[in-house]
């Protein structure tokens, strides 16, 4: 079976108002490739990752895993199996070392403050988003479409570096090129290709694991919206 962590779209940040309550948790550390729920699993718990990444994927055959998206520290994990109760379709795999604190449903319901409730429903609605975007990036047969759609996504959601470029953006998108060419489903010859064009015509610098960097954000929006040749 293949298992190998891999990268999905990245939901970024959204919790710091957790840090105010983690007292309230069980303190939690994962190391790097553990599995923390397989498919098929029951958790009422929530998990709110300090630090780290976990990846959540499903299983799209029996041979395989379908990367869905990344969840990166200060972020929830466990939203939708403590409000349904239902059995997760899901397995939660940590891609480094993870520091989590554990809040029970007892918890969320008699102990936390509203505000924290709040916060619930507007991860719920990033993750919603994020799915929304991976769809939409296997929507069209046009690779090089494909490509602009997520590379506008990393750009936008992953963090920004101090220096900008005019007109362009430099981020660390936690994503390699082989990674981006297993989630879109391309060969990494086609995906070496379609690069290279970007770079020939101004739109692309660097990708690499800790540095994406956009020269023309604009003309790369326009890639990504099919408005190029």
């Amino acid at each position: 079976m293949t298992n190998t962590p891999q990268a999905g779209p990245i939901i970024t940040s959204t919790g710091d108002v957790w840090e105010k309550y983690l007292h309230y948790g069980v303190r939690r550390a994962y190391p790097a490739n553990h599995t923390l729920l397989h498919p098929g699993e029951r958790s009422d718990l929530i998990y709110y990752i300090q630090s780290g990444e976990v990846l959540i994927s499903t299983y799209a055959s029996p041979e395989s895993l379908s990367r869905l998206f990344i969840l990166r520290g200060k972020s929830l994990l466990g939203l939708i199996g403590m409000f349904t109760q239902n059995a997760s379709m899901v397995s939660w795999l940590t891609l480094e070392p993870c520091v989590c604190y554990l809040f029970t449903k007892k918890d969320i319901y008699e102990k936390l403050p509203r505000e924290l409730l709040l916060n619930m429903l507007e991860q719920l609605g990033a993750m919603s988003s994020s799915m929304t975007r991976r769809f939409a990036h296997g929507n069209t047969k046009r690779l090089d479409v494909r490509l602009a759609r997520l590379l506008v996504h990393l750009a936008d959601a992953c963090p920004k570096a101090d220096a900008q470029p005019p007109g362009g953006l430099v981020v660390t998108p936690s994503v390699t090129q082989e990674m981006a060419s297993d989630l879109l489903g391309m060969h990494p010859v086609t995906m070496n290709r379609l690069l290279a064009a970007l770079r020939a015509e101004g739109i692309l610098g660097r990708f690499t694991k800790k540095k994406l960097e956009v020269l023309d954000f604009k003309r790369l929006v326009e890639y990504a919206e099919g408005n190029q040749p």
